[in-house]
């Protein structure tokens, strides 16, 4: 499978916190080295969105994260890594 990673997900990146980019990239390197996230991330299909949308989760202390990412047969793209606030505000417009 393909990653790839769209613009908005890099303008998301630049303005979450340090820990966070570590939990993102080290997503990123196992899904390339497995095919899949870890199990810890709870991966699941957005509910209530028109898109076929994917949810995996990051926490870290008090810290709600979204990684939000489409997934099609042959690849995955980043779309978005907000806080959860801002996920559920995103997935309502």
């Amino acid at each position: 499978m393909d990653i790839a990673i769209d613009e908005r997900f890099l303008e998301d990146y630049e303005y979450v916190p340090p820990d966070v980019k570590k939990v993102v990239d080290k997503y990123i390197r196992v899904i390339v080295q497995t095919g899949w996230f870890p199990r810890h991330a709870n991966v699941h299909k957005a509910k209530g969105v028109d898109e076929e949308i994917w949810i995996a989760y990051i926490t870290r202390t008090k810290q709600h994260f979204r990684l939000l990412f489409y997934l099609t047969k042959d690849e995955l793209l980043f779309h978005r890594v907000l806080t959860h606030e801002e996920m559920d505000i995103w997935m309502k417009t």
